[in-house]
């Protein structure tokens, strides 16, 4: 049992669309869970405390989207920091670095705080949550060739650039060479994340370095992160 909590006074007022609960529901829904839609709360800390708590004596996970960076209002963290113990805030993986998992004191739900941007919520929440649901972390890839060199700006980190295949072709989504064209050859995982039209892609590759035009590399297709 799994409940879904929008964070964010934008999307709680109705001037920014929830893009992210349906995205997570149709994820655990696939893994064997079952997703309950539980609305949404505005970036006021108390009531972010208050909802996530509630919330947790309600279901086995409580999975949370945005406010899990460190401004103002990224209330999220602090908030199961104060509940319980945050096992870990942030993963070397981009995008979608500001996930958080914590335990709950007194309850027996676990939450998965959700970085709110669709394409890294999806990326992270493939790689971080899934084994939690299925008790797997196999990633079966295709092998397929890249068309375009994928400069990395920051090292340090696992970049999960999305890929559309065609004829064993690897096209990284995003890159000037594409038909969405938001970065130039070093791979851009800020702007890319907040695109809902990089659900284009077939796929991703994990990489923690650079990539060149014609290389060998093995695509994750989203089917298989999807069930």
């Amino acid at each position: 049992s799994v409940g879904l909590l929008a964070t964010g006074t934008e999307i709680h007022e109705g001037r920014h669309t929830d893009l992210d609960s349906p995205m997570l529901a149709g994820l655990v829904d696939g893994w064997g869970g079952e997703a309950t839609y539980e609305g949404t709360v505005p970036d006021e800390y108390d009531r972010v405390r208050d909802r996530i708590a509630g919330l947790a004596d309600e279901h086995d996970v409580v999975m949370t989207t945005g406010g899990t960076s460190v401004g103002d209002k990224d209330y999220v963290v602090r908030a199961l920091r104060e509940l319980g113990t945050v096992l870990f805030h942030r993963v070397a993986l981009r995008p979608g670095k500001p996930i958080a998992v914590a335990t709950l004191d007194e309850r027996d739900a676990v939450v998965f705080a959700i970085p709110g941007k669709p394409v890294g919520a999806h990326a992270v929440t493939s790689l971080v949550a899934r084994p939690f649901f299925t008790g797997s972390t196999a990633l079966p890839t295709v092998d397929a060739a890249m068309t375009s060199d994928v400069g990395i700006a920051v090292p340090g980190f696992t970049y999960a650039v999305p890929v559309t295949l065609a004829d064993g072709e690897a096209l990284p989504l995003g890159h000037v060479d594409s038909p969405l064209s938001v970065y130039e050859e070093a791979f851009d995982p800020s702007v890319l994340s907040s695109s809902t039209r990089a659900t284009r892609a077939d796929g991703f590759v994990l990489t923690e370095s650079a990539l060149s035009a014609g290389e060998a590399v093995d695509v994750v297709p989203y089917p298989v992160v999807e069930r």
